[in-house]
């Protein structure tokens, strides 16, 4: 025998001298050293189960102070947590599974036991009890962590009811989790939509909360995860950055216009005659001041737009006259670096209805954004009517994007490719503000590209019904 192997404890409670005789027989027959000690009665048997740390009970289910099933609530009462046995002759299918339920791990009818079945029924029983202990184990420690964290968790049933609520949930809604759980939860909730509610924050201050919903399961049936962050700070910074951008343009646009305006005049001569060295400086600064103005608006473009306070003035037109009109404005451009620039138009007039200046400042940007990046070769512009949307595309045989660099074009501040002059430098906001102005009436955009081969960007927007 392996003394390695540490003998198992057993206690039977049994009130039968033949069935304590038949178990102590059938488990001699093991190669396992196992004890077995025996009571007739369950208060002596919790008094022993308490003194003693035993592996198992087997417990006879027909005892004089625990009939039936009360034996197992007397147990869990007492604090007993080792894995259980039923012994019954009672062949009883409804009792085993309210039996398991209860908290026993396995179930044995008297008539048929065998040492083979008796064997296998306790090292399963004490197997199923370390993986419930495990799985206890574990969802303490995660219930641990779900109060510890600062985020709100919910739990709400598709009916709407609260099941669950952390303690962050209880301070962001002002409530007790007793008053709550099984009532309608208060607020709307729609899956991946974000929505601001008023809460409570940790300080005990007013704030704003963002509310976020996912589905989930909760004990077997669908629920929804609502989680609530606290953005009362970042609110508060965005607020600031805001009113800092507001100060700065206002601050910037009044004496760029003079700078310009004056830079202008000396250029045209009015304050008397400038040679040709003098024009090519002044005209450098007059690209410079462009170029501060447009950093200027887009740092205040991104800004409402991030905050949401940018209103699309819809209105139905002719988007091949608009289209037209912003071609023939960048022609010049075009013509400058000897690029061909020509557009398909579907055979069929057809209106959209958008915000006429935000679409503009799309295609500016866009067509703008091909010819910068085009030194030979061609730039063209594919319009498709489809049922229910217009698609745009702009194609060209510019210095094209790394498959790197692709993933990342949208972004904020992120610029690329190798520019001819550094007077073609941008901000690294007109594709994120493009992006943006599209998805608000409703569009996508996307791009494709091959690095020297040229770039396409495409983008929809929905027809007028």
């Amino acid at each position: 025998m392996n003394n390695s192997v540490k003998p198992l404890n057993l206690l039977l409670i049994e009130d039968n001298e033949n069935d304590i005789a038949l178990v102590q027989r059938l488990l001699q027959t093991s190669k396992l050293e196992i004890k077995m000690d025996s009571c007739t009665k369950l208060k002596d048997g919790i008094t022993q189960i308490l003194s003693t740390p035993y592996d198992l009970l087997l417990l006879d289910l027909s005892l004089p102070d625990g009939h039936g099933l009360d034996g197992l609530v007397q147990l869990k009462s007492r604090g007993v947590h080792i894995p259980i046995v039923i012994l019954t002759s009672t062949n009883d299918r409804v009792v085993a599974s309210i039996a398991i339920r209860q908290g026993a791990q396995d179930y044995i009818v008297k008539e048929n036991i065998t040492a083979a079945s008796l064997l296998r029924s306790i090292h399963y029983a004490i197997e199923r009890k370390a993986v419930e202990n495990a799985l206890e184990t574990e969802r303490s420690n995660f219930h641990s962590i779900v109060e510890m964290v600062n985020e709100g968790i919910i739990i709400v049933n598709l009916e709407g009811q609260v099941k669950f609520m952390n303690r962050a949930a209880e301070q962001f809604l002002k409530t007790d989790r007793n008053q709550l759980v099984d009532r309608i939860f208060p607020f709307i909730l729609e899956k991946n939509i974000d929505s601001e509610i008023p809460i409570r924050r940790m300080d005990g201050d007013s704030g704003k909360g963002l509310c976020h919903t996912l589905y989930t399961d909760w004990q077997g049936k669908d629920a929804k995860l609502v989680m609530i962050h606290d953005i009362t700070d970042e609110r508060a910074a965005e607020q600031m950055k805001d009113t800092f951008l507001q100060n700065v343009s206002h601050e910037l646009r009044t004496p760029l216009t003079a700078i310009k305006e004056s830079i202008a005049q000396v250029i045209e001569g009015l304050h008397g005659k400038i040679n040709i060295r003098q024009i090519q400086t002044l005209s450098l600064c007059l690209k410079n001041v462009d170029y501060l103005k447009r950093t200027v608006d887009n740092l205040l473009d991104i800004s409402k737009l991030e905050s949401g306070r940018i209103d699309l003035k819809k209105a139905p037109f002719d988007f091949a006259e608009l289209l037209g009109s912003v071609v023939q404005s960048l022609k010049n451009t075009a013509d400058s670096k000897n690029i061909k620039l020509d557009v398909s138009l579907p055979p069929t007039p057809f209106i959209i209805t958008a915000d006429r200046d935000k679409i503009t400042h799309v295609l500016m940007n866009l067509i703008g954004n091909a010819l910068k990046f085009t030194h030979e070769g061609s730039v063209h512009i594919r319009v498709v009517k489809n049922d229910a949307d217009l698609e745009f595309c702009i194609s060209d045989t510019g210095i094209g994007i790394s498959k790197q660099e692709l993933p990342k074009i949208f972004e904020k501040f992120v610029q690329f490719g190798k520019l001819a002059s550094v007077h073609e430098k941008g901000t690294g906001l007109g594709l994120s503000i493009t992006k943006a102005l599209i998805e608000l009436h409703g569009g996508k955009i996307w791009a494709e590209s091959i690095i020297e081969r040229g770039s396409q960007f495409f983008f929809t927007l929905p027809l007028s019904e």
